[in-house]
């Protein structure tokens, strides 16, 4: 089995981001195949879907603007 640690430091590191700043869909992606490296596939999912969220929020802002 290869060690992962490199993703459990990614995913702190990505966590981190999402804390201070939980509009960054960037970080719930990247976090989200992280996790699916991890085999954290609920975790992955919901991450995805969080950033699609947000891209739908961002690209509906920009159409009403």
């Amino acid at each position: 089995r290869r060690d992962k640690s490199h993703l459990q430091v990614a995913n702190y590191l990505y966590s981190k981001v999402i804390s201070q700043d939980p509009e960054n869909r960037i970080a719930f992606a990247e976090r989200g195949l992280v996790l699916a490296h991890l085999d954290d596939w609920s975790g992955a999912i919901n991450d995805f879907n969080k950033a699609l969220s947000l891209k739908m929020r961002v690209t509906l802002k920009r159409e009403v603007l």
